[in-house]
């Protein structure tokens, strides 16, 4: 949420740091679960050329 505040309403070194954050906290809880980057990368490359919609819409119920 800071991020996109910060995206909006603060200068680009603030953003920067919101930025960080994220990032930092979200590689926290990928290694939490034991689950490892390379996975995450090939699911990026699974979803390259499909909407977001068309996405979702793909997902298995649950």
């Amino acid at each position: 949420m800071e991020a996109i505040i910060a995206a909006l309403a603060e200068d680009k070194p603030h953003f920067v740091a919101e930025c960080a954050d994220v990032l930092y906290h979200l590689l926290a809880l990928i290694a939490s679960r034991d689950v490892h980057l390379h996975e995450v990368y090939a699911e990026l490359v699974r979803r390259r050329g499909t909407s977001g919609l068309d996405e979702k819409r793909a997902r298995k119920p649950g």
